[in-house]
């Protein structure tokens, strides 16, 4: 697993019932689910500026459009940070920092976003996390993101991707 460096990001590992431990912050209490229950992530550290929810229907469209747009045949060819497409609960579009997204990526905010009922009613929990593994898988977003970001920031994009591909495999378990 990836170490994220200097950038205020946290290295994971598997925890048990609650999801992924932070060697830095303790333990993530759960993930969410379709029936609406809500778990508490760690708090963010004092220097980072908490990361507001957003209106997560409104959220998915620019989400989609993101995606569609990192994918299409005409794709940039460099991205910026602001254009990372991140499957969480919390507006990163403003986010400048990659501290700032890493606090933003948990898999409390991962797990509410994709499985929220805000969004694609007729879509089932199980699909949409599949849905949402093929973007995230490594070759792919190493392709449609990472390679067209600035050399500095890629080993911890890289790095949080590989946080979303996990929590969405957490998800996967428990849906199983």
């Amino acid at each position: 697993m990836n170490d994220f460096g200097n950038y205020g990001a946290h290295h994971y590992r598997g925890g048990g019932r609650g999801g992924y431990q932070s060697s830095k912050r303790g333990r993530y209490q759960g993930y969410a689910s379709g029936s609406g229950n809500r778990s508490k992530s760690a708090p963010a550290p004092n220097d980072v500026p908490k990361p507001r929810h957003v209106d997560v229907a409104k959220a998915w469209e620019t989400y989609s459009s993101q995606w569609k747009k990192l994918t299409a045949t005409d794709a940039p060819q460099t991205i910026n940070l602001s254009e990372l497409p991140w499957p969480v609960v919390v507006d990163t579009s403003k986010m400048k920092t990659l501290s700032e997204m890493a606090n933003a990526v948990t898999a409390t905010t991962v797990g509410e976003f994709v499985l929220s009922p805000k969004h694609s009613p007729d879509v089932s929990n199980k699909k949409r996390i599949h849905q949402a593994l093929r973007l995230y898988h490594p070759d792919r977003f190493e392709s449609a993101v990472v390679a067209k970001l600035e050399e500095k920031d890629k080993e911890v994009v890289r790095g949080l991707g590989e946080v979303v591909a996990k929590c969405l495999n957490k998800l996967l378990e428990k849906e199983n």
